[in-house]
């Protein structure tokens, strides 16, 4: 079935000796006009009665590209003879500005060359113009669309090769027009005044024509192309900008945070006297408590005796801060956490897990827990330093074994098998598999295999 604009009649065709294009009113009536379609090339019959208005039709069925076979030849026709062509105004979206730019006004160039094409394959014929100005000539593509549009990939297979495609989209126009003649119009009238040379010529040379515009021009397309990668340059600078502002914003953050850090401890610092433990009023226990520790307290199986060096003197070492009764203390290589209980000095005591401090901690160890009535010392093993260096095995049930693979994990393991033989308190923090610093209590050393065996009951870490 054919549609309301598949069936449009025509008032020229082709002349079937000539193949000139003849006007109805010039021909004989009827099939003795001797005319083809344009588009089909079927006989037509020229209809010249005396109702209707004049115009071609086929002898048997329809064609639907027809009416854009007689327009195609008519803009031909017509650009040959005045030897020019209007090209529209030529612009493209700018990605920076938000809104199109305008490349070049409209205007009328010199026609070189004017000829036919099927490039479009859309079932109706295109014109490819050369125009020459400033110096140089380029081809367009002319797209006559009265009924039937040309979909992207016809555009495509038009444009290649071309400066740019024109549509001159009398449909458009069509439609403005039947909005004015109202609701009681005549298709058949309407249509056949799109196949007025005079019409069409006008359309063609019109700079001001409000239905013709570049569908693809390749000066547009590559100035939108550039807009849009400075658009993305644009956007990508800003974008690092912003980045480096928040990088800035947040080391200016931290910096005022270790600012304030750094003040509070100073702020602390004063408040507690730079003297050691010892000096700052402080009593330590006597040495009759020294000798065994109270009930619910502590102390290795070794001589104690008083220290014969400040360093091994926990009462003498330089005070960093206090918290909740405790005070932190230190020797340089040696840390610890002195706590007063009601029964005297408890001594927390941290090391680093390396042979030759815990050597020295066991050769000294009756010097340092002089004072105390309670004495746990506690391996660290936290620090980035360790990191790849233990094989940490933690089990649901089993007990906990850390592996030294590297250092001098003979002479570590040996100190601390020795250190546990006197009843010390051993105890050791390390770092899980997700990071988190964790403390239990040391059950046995093997040497031998390089392991410490842990309990699976955690210690509070500080």
């Amino acid at each position: 079935m054919a549609s309301g604009y598949d069936d449009l009649p025509i008032v020229f065709a082709e002349d079937a000796e000539t193949g000139e294009l003849c006007h109805v009113d010039d021909v004989k009536r009827g099939l003795a006009c001797g005319c083809v379609c344009p588009a089909c090339g079927q006989r037509l019959v020229a209809r010249q009665g005396e109702k209707n208005a004049h115009s071609f039709a086929h002898r048997s069925g329809e064609c639907r590209w027809a009416a854009e076979h007689v327009i195609t030849a008519l803009s031909k026709r017509a650009i040959e003879e005045r030897g020019s062509l209007a090209l529209p105004p030529l612009s493209y979206p700018d990605a920076c500005k938000g809104r199109d730019v305008e490349i070049s006004p409209a205007r009328t160039m010199r026609v070189v060359s004017v000829v036919t094409t099927d490039a479009s394959g859309r079932g109706a014929p295109d014109l490819l113009v050369t125009v020459s100005g400033g110096g140089s000539e380029a081809t367009f593509a002319v797209l006559s669309c009265l009924t039937h549009g040309a979909t992207d990939a016809q555009l495509d297979s038009l444009f290649e090769g071309m400066g740019g495609v024109v549509e001159m989209d009398y449909a458009a126009d069509m439609c403005e027009r039947r909005r004015g003649l109202g609701r009681h119009y005549d298709r058949d009238e309407l249509a056949m005044a799109y196949q007025d040379p005079g019409l069409i010529a006008g359309a063609l040379l019109d700079e001001g024509y409000p239905f013709k515009s570049w569908v693809r021009n390749r000066r547009a397309e590559e100035a939108a192309r550039e807009s849009v990668a400075r658009h993305n340059e644009d956007m990508e600078r800003r974008r690092k900008e912003k980045v480096a502002r928040e990088r800035e914003a947040e080391e200016q953050r931290k910096a005022e945070e270790e600012e304030r850090a750094r003040r509070e401890r100073e702020r602390q610092a004063s408040s507690i006297e730079s003297e050691p433990i010892a000096d700052a009023g402080a009593s330590p226990s006597t040495p009759s408590r020294q000798m065994k520790a109270p009930t619910g307290h502590s102390l290795p199986d070794v001589a104690i005796q008083a220290p014969g060096a400040r360093r091994y003197d926990v009462m003498q070492w330089k005070i960093c801060g206090k918290e909740h009764g405790s005070w932190y203390v230190s020797n340089g290589d040696m840390d610890a956490m002195v706590t007063e209980s009601g029964d005297g000095w408890c001594y927390d005591m941290v090391v680093d897990l390396d042979a030759e401090v815990l050597r020295e901690a066991l050769s000294h160890l009756g010097e340092l827990v002089h004072g105390c009535v309670d004495f746990t010392l506690c391996v660290s093993a936290s620090g980035a330093r360790y990191t790849g260096k233990l094989a940490v095995s933690d089990g649901t049930t089993a007990p906990v074994t850390v592996r030294m693979e590297s250092g001098d994990a003979a002479g570590a393991l040996t100190a601390l098998s020795e250190l546990l033989s006197l009843n010390v308190k051993l105890s050791m923090t390390y770092r899980d598999s997700w990071g988190n610093a964790v403390g239990r209590r040391m059950v046995s050393i093997d040497v031998e295999s390089r392991r410490i065996i842990l309990s699976r009951d955690m210690l509070e870490v500080y």
